[in-house]
């Protein structure tokens, strides 16, 4: 069992473990880990506590087996990158394995059929493709996510992480594919191309940034998932952005073209108003879904976004049809310096909570019933109302919700439904 490596990674009092195994090892807790090397054929095990290293990114390079069931690996003091922690120790994979039961260390997948399961507190650095499942308090790299490599995660919590070895990789995901269901988000997603399919995720904090430049094409489905934070969609090259069956419990801004809302719920704003921010002209599309906020159709002040703002164009146009506006206001529309509308902008048959199915124009106070008559006492306004053209409304919410556990439950108004589970009346 004597050999040049163990001699070597013994000398200081038994404290500390470094180079190339030559043989299988199993390390004692408590050691420092140096840089250390597993070759192919080689087994390394780490059982137990493992303290930080003086040196930080210490690298374990692991071309044979590592087996780190029960083992912990201690944070590097005060190692804070972008907000979370980080481990000083680091483990280049580059054999297919299973990492299973670990808590801490930074890992490389840098070959196929690497996959983590039941871990705690550990980032994922995806070179390669991998899968992520049962792990918690746990970050991935997104910036490493390049064409080709696919990341799938499930019943997992998780955080975008930063590199904290490369500065140069940026903090959003890029050309790769991502796939997550019942996964719990904490902070910012940011994506600016890629497939992504989301199913059955929970966002809290910051929510979801969908973007693309013109280096990339972005394809993203949501479904049955509830976010938290803000949520900002743009679109002006990529494929299909959609959400289907889905909770914004915070503003939600929309840019560009290609981008569908279907039976989602859209709560208010932290004002209490606004729910969806339409920025600039676009041809969204949002059906089925339920306001309790209002819809506001915003000339955005940001210079080079490629569609025209509403006052300069007439087309494209959304398809807003099939909802159900709940809240006191229903539709907005913001000029912002930069004027009205050239043309009403049309609008389909929606249920503003007016069971007479009726509305009328004030143009002497244009916040007071803007689609209900006075006497109902429920006053689902627009502002101004000569900024839309809306199709005959509809007497009743035109949907109904059934099996969603995770939405919440039915509220009356004023002798109306509102919340998830809206049902006709």
């Amino acid at each position: 069992m004597e050999n040049g490596w163990k001699q070597a990674a013994f000398t200081l009092d038994n404290d500390a473990a470094g180079g190339t195994l030559l043989v299988d090892e199993e390390l004692p807790p408590g050691l420092v880990l140096n840089d250390i090397t597993v070759p192919e054929g080689k087994t390394l095990t780490l059982k137990g506590f493992y303290p930080h290293s003086p040196n930080i990114g210490t690298r374990v390079s692991v071309y044979g087996t590592v087996n780190l069931a029960d083992a912990e690996f201690e944070s590097y003091p005060g190692g804070v990158q972008g907000g979370f922690k980080y481990n000083s120790l680091h483990f280049d994979l580059h054999q297919a394995t299973v990492i299973s039961g670990v808590n801490g260390g930074h890992y490389s997948v840098n070959a196929a059929e690497i996959s983590f399961d039941n871990c705690r507190n550990i980032v994922v650095d995806p070179m390669n493709s991998t899968t992520i499942g049962n792990v918690t308090n746990s970050g991935v790299v997104l910036g490493r996510l390049s064409k080709g490599v696919a990341v799938k995660a499930h019943d997992s919590s998780l955080y975008n992480s930063p590199d904290p070895y490369s500065y140069g990789n940026p903090a959003w995901m890029g050309a790769g594919e991502l796939t997550m269901r019942d996964v719990m988000w904490s902070g910012l997603l940011e994506v600016r191309g890629g497939v992504v399919a989301i199913n059955g995720c929970t966002f809290i904090e910051a929510g979801v940034a969908a973007s693309i430049s013109s280096a990339a094409a972005l394809k993203m489905s949501v479904q049955n998932s509830v976010f938290n934070g803000n949520v900002s969609v743009s679109n002006s090259e990529g494929e299909l952005i959609s959400f289907t069956e889905s909770v914004f419990n915070g503003p939600t801004y929309i840019y560009g073209r290609n981008i569908r809302f279907d039976a989602c719920e859209f709560c208010p704003d932290s004002s209490g108003t606004h729910s969806v921010n339409l920025e600039n002209r676009s041809d969204v599309e949002i059906r089925d879904s339920l306001f309790r906020g209002s819809l506001v159709f915003h000339n955005s002040s940001l210079a080079g976004l490629a569609q025209p703002r509403w006052s300069e164009a007439s087309a494209p146009t959304p398809t807003i049809e099939n909802n159900a506006f709940m809240g006191p206001d229903a539709l907005a529309f913001g000029a912002n310096g930069y004027g009205a509308p050239q043309i009403p902008i049309p609008l389909g048959r929606n249920y503003y909570g007016d069971s007479i199915g009726k509305y009328t124009f004030a143009p002497s106070d244009n916040w007071s019933y803007g689609f209900l008559p006075a006497e109902t006492g429920y006053a689902a306004k627009a502002y101004p109302t000569t900024a839309f053209a809306p199709q005959v409304p509809l007497k009743a919410v035109p949907f109904t919700r059934t099996n969603r556990n995770n939405w919440p439950p039915q509220i009356w108004l004023n002798g109306h439904i509102i919340g998830q589970g809206t049902i006709s009346h």
